[in-house]
């Protein structure tokens, strides 16, 4: 079976706004990550409750500050998936 695709080319300006915001948005995560792994969680609730407030230093909107720390908690769940798998304690 043979799938059609089309793509289309943008041109999108140069903001410094956004660029900034997303630097800021990639420290949160990092900083949401480093709290993971200081306290060996990666549940979403238990990170949110113990990074929600380290980053309310950022000052950015509550929408921001829970998507950095799920953001987090996808990538240490994603971390945490292989070494199960080695321990045996996930099937194949």
């Amino acid at each position: 079976m043979l799938r059609a695709t089309k793509s289309i080319k943008q041109k999108i300006p140069h903001n410094n706004d956004l660029d900034s915001m997303m630097s800021v948005f990639t420290k949160m995560i990092n900083q949401s990550i480093k709290i993971g792994l200081k306290n060996n969680c990666s549940t979403l609730k238990r990170l949110s409750t113990l990074a929600y407030y380290d980053l309310d230093s950022q000052g950015l909107v509550t929408s921001y500050k829970l998507n950095a720390v799920s953001q987090a908690c996808g990538i240490l769940s994603r971390r945490e998936l292989p070494l199960a798998k080695a321990r045996g304690f996930l099937l194949p």
